[in-house]
């Protein structure tokens, strides 16, 4: 099984898909789009965690809210993959 944290600040605009790359490990080309994040999580045949923090959903962009629904359409189409929003509290 493999968590990842993904920093809700980071899903503002395409500059997501490096940030995204690096936090999975991707390998290879990787189109630094929407379809190319479906298309990649769509073969990720191991248990995948994804909890994204810091995310003000009132403060969220259009390409942030789209980021999100990919999201959710691949846990959708995924059984495997599971999407989480969390809160770190910090002492």
């Amino acid at each position: 099984m493999k968590t990842v944290l993904i920093d809700g600040r980071k899903i503002q605009d395409k500059r997501f898909h490096e940030y995204f790359k690096k936090k999975l490990d991707i390998i290879g080309y990787y189109g630094n789009n929407l379809d190319a994040m479906f298309d990649v999580l769509s073969t990720y045949n191991d248990e995948l965690n994804i909890y994204i923090f810091n995310i003000d959903h009132s403060e969220i962009t259009e390409y942030g809210i789209r980021v999100m629904k990919t999201l959710e359409d691949i846990m959708d189409f995924k059984d495997n993959i599971n999407l989480k929003i969390i809160k770190i509290k910090r002492k």
